[in-house]
């Protein structure tokens, strides 16, 4: 055993307390919890069940787009149809299908055309009536396109990069999982932030303390 005094300087500490993780499938490119290289064959799946009739659901995240935006790239897609964000046209798109995962009933494209290689935060939330999707823009949430809720939901796994169901049109751009986060009747059930951490700091059992550090003194 190695015993080493000394005191470490950390810029934050986290407290894991959603047992939040993800699995990458294939290889992908992670700088310090941005993930890009996504394909057919190489996606990220977590282990968060969410669909579009989750109980007053708040999706919170960011994509970092690449130098194409005309071409159809999903963001966020569950495993079964039900509930997704892409990217088509350069604009951002809600897509929800609520005949039990068999195709997607709305595709709406939002209002706001986007640029390329430049970072959006986004959100999609429901009222138990409607989908909604939201872009953060000029210091306020503005609203992007809107789906109905009727029909039979499928609830199933959430992931990042490609079209889960078919795996085609991946992510072209960036992925933060850093800045992720999803709630369920107004309870966060998965973080990004903590499945980073999960996956890459040692830790005991599921709820841990890890610190993104800076440098040893």
């Amino acid at each position: 055993m190695i015993k080493k005094n000394g005191a470490i300087s950390s810029a934050n500490f986290y407290e894991n307390g959603t047992s939040s993780t993800y699995t990458i499938t294939g290889t992908l490119t992670d700088n310090n919890g941005v993930f890009s290289g996504f394909s057919a064959s190489n996606y990220i799946t977590t282990n968060c069940s969410l669909g579009a009739n989750s109980d007053k659901f708040e999706l919170y995240g960011s994509y970092l787009t690449p130098s194409n935006v005309s071409q159809e790239q999903y963001v966020i897609c569950t495993l079964t149809r039900n509930l997704a964000v892409a990217v088509v046209s350069n604009k951002f798109r809600l897509q929800v299908s609520s005949n039990n995962g068999g195709s997607w009933n709305y595709l709406v494209n939002g209002t706001t055309t986007i640029s390329a290689d430049t970072k959006y935060f986004y959100k999609v939330v429901s009222d138990n009536s409607n989908v909604r999707l939201y872009l953060s823009l000029n210091n306020g949430w503005i609203l992007q396109s809107t789906a109905a809720l009727s029909g039979t939901f499928t609830t199933t796994t959430l992931g990042f990069g490609n079209h889960l169901p078919t795996k085609v049109a991946p992510t072209l751009g960036y992925t933060d999982i850093k800045d992720y986060s999803v709630k369920v009747s107004g309870k966060e059930v998965w973080s990004g932030l903590d499945a980073y951490f999960l996956n890459t700091n040692p830790k005991i059992n599921k709820n841990y303390i890890a610190g993104h550090v800076l440098q040893e003194i």
